[in-house]
């Protein structure tokens, strides 16, 4: 009963051992905090599954197999997540910054706060079930809140269907070219999405656009602090985790899913007939994962729609309250939480009364001008630190450099250069200290370095000459990176305060 209730016992965990207990829901759940520990990510390259033998006899090999592949998908989700790297972080800082004066218009999201108590959410996706369903979505309208992912906001108007909102939360060209660019979008239609996509796509939009951060993503939670009120939302990587998070912040005690596939057809369709983005894949390629469906059978699906996957499961497993989760898609990948039925049933017994329209009870806004002086405060601070940074890499650097002019070159290290060489890398444990103090510097450079590190757990535990020589040039690789794109990035903060006009009012 002791670890049951979350507990570890003392003796056990003196050893690093820890004890996560409860159903496979629970444990899923227990585990995800972990699977974004960058430090705890980086040990998983030795890690060793062990089962006791009297645990297969009790739960069997299908029920240990089960939880084995779900504690799997939550850290190879963790890795998911890391996985961004210097660039792609640097342009996601780059269009943060650029919808700043869009963000600093846009109302909070905090007076929405539970705001849909009594109706349920309908979130719509493009999956290729969506054409099962999508005619009875009608019957939902100004009887549920209805959430569309961008894909789908063609097919709905085709089907006489309005939104309460739109969700997106991907910066690249081709998704705004296909979904945004040259369409009639209706102003009734709310916008829900962070600052990270284009400024072309806010300035296409007629509708209130109601801009969200990312909690736990260092620069939206910096920018919430910068905004000075709480526009923090659990959001995930796909446009539907936007909505699913708008709806549980809005307080929906039912969240309802379609169209959310997470897979493709058998014969390898990716998205509903009328999605601008609907393509036919190859179901034998090499890059195709085979997910459990619905229905128990194997269906195709790749990486990318997994790890959406596990994010909701992960989501609905750590959700604690009475909320009900509801998998109305009638096909694709299994949702584990959620509940299986049919759209018809749900509207049957779910959306049974008038509701509220989203546009109607978006907040008045507020003039935030008073903030862009802390942007550029803080905006100059970040810069600074990224200066530090480089200095610290740079001396290290110098280090190295001599010691590879030296020592390096010799074939046979003896047992002082041993220690001269670890001397000299332990040393660069002040940058790691400095990198992994600030939030917004870990998020740059955590896949970089958690990368470094586990490729020098792989070269095993021995101080050889072989281990040393390894870790070297890693070290040499990776600080030269390092230093190499805080010089980028701090030229780019510049241009950021340069060129969007931030001064003080």
């Amino acid at each position: 009963n002791y670890a049951r209730h979350g507990q570890v016992l003392e003796n056990l965990v003196k050893k690093g051992i820890y004890l996560f207990c409860g159903h496979d829901d629970e444990i899923a759940a227990q585990l995800s905090a972990w699977s974004t520990n960058a430090v705890f990510l980086s040990l998983l390259i030795n890690a060793v599954s062990l089962v006791l033998p009297a645990y297969i006899r009790i739960y069997g090999d299908s029920g240990l197999s089960r939880l084995s592949k779900r504690v799997k998908d939550v850290f190879l989700h963790g890795f998911f997540i890391l996985g961004n790297d210097v660039e792609d972080t640097l342009v996601g800082l780059k269009n943060n910054f650029k919808n700043i004066k869009a963000l600093l218009k846009s109302p909070s999201i905090a007076r929405l706060k539970n705001k849909y108590q009594q109706a349920p959410a309908i979130i719509v996706s493009a999956g290729p079930s969506l054409n099962k369903n999508i005619h009875l979505l009608h019957q939902a309208q100004g009887k549920a809140l209805i959430i569309a992912t961008d894909a789908v906001l063609s097919l709905l108007k085709q089907h006489d269907i309005l939104p309460d909102a739109v969700v997106s939360i991907e910066r690249v060209q081709e998704l705004y070219d296909a979904f945004y660019k040259d369409k009639e979008i209706d102003a009734r239609i709310t916008f829900i999405g962070p600052p990270v996509v284009m400024p072309e796509l806010l300035d296409s939009l007629k509708g209130e656009k109601l801009l969200v951060l990312k909690k736990a993503e260092p620069i939206n939670e910096w920018l919430n602090e910068i905004m000075g009120d709480d526009r923090l939302l659990y959001m995930g990587t796909s446009c539907a985790h936007v909505g699913f998070a708008f709806a549980k912040h809005v307080g929906a005690p039912v969240v309802v899913l379609i169209g959310q596939d997470l897979a493709f057809t058998p014969d390898g369709i990716t998205h509903a007939n009328g999605v601008e983005v609907k393509k036919k894949i190859d179901p034998a390629s090499k890059d195709i994962l085979m997910v459990e469906s619905i229905h128990g059978d194997l269906i195709p699906t790749n990486s990318a729609f997994k790890n959406f996957k596990t994010w909701f499961e992960i989501e609905i497993a750590k959700d604690n309250t009475d909320r009900l989760y509801i998998d109305a898609t009638e096909g694709g990948a299994l949702i584990n939480g959620s509940k299986i039925m049919p759209l018809a049933a749900v509207l049957e017994k779910y959306c049974v009364h008038q509701v509220t329209p989203l546009r109607k009870l978006i907040p008045a806004k507020i003039d935030r001008r008073d903030r862009t002086e802390e942007a550029i405060s803080q905006l100059t601070a970040k810069k600074e630190d990224f200066s530090r940074l480089r200095t610290e890499a740079e001396k290290q650097l110098t280090k190295l450099n001599k010691l590879k002019r030296n020592t390096m070159r010799q074939k046979i290290f003896n047992d002082r250069d041993k220690v001269k060489v670890t001397k000299i890398l332990n040393k660069a444990a002040a940058l790691e200290q400095m990198v992994f103090k600030d939030k917004v510097t870990t998020f740059f450079f955590q896949a970089p370095f958690i990368t470094a590190v586990t490729r020098i757990n792989q070269l095993g535990n021995e101080v050889t000459e072989k281990k040393l020589r390894g870790h070297f040039d890693i070290q040499l690789s990776l600080l030269q990176s390092v230093a190499g794109w805080c010089q980028i990035i701090e030229s780019e903060m510049d241009n950021i305060l340069n060129n969007l006009g931030l001064v003080p009012k």
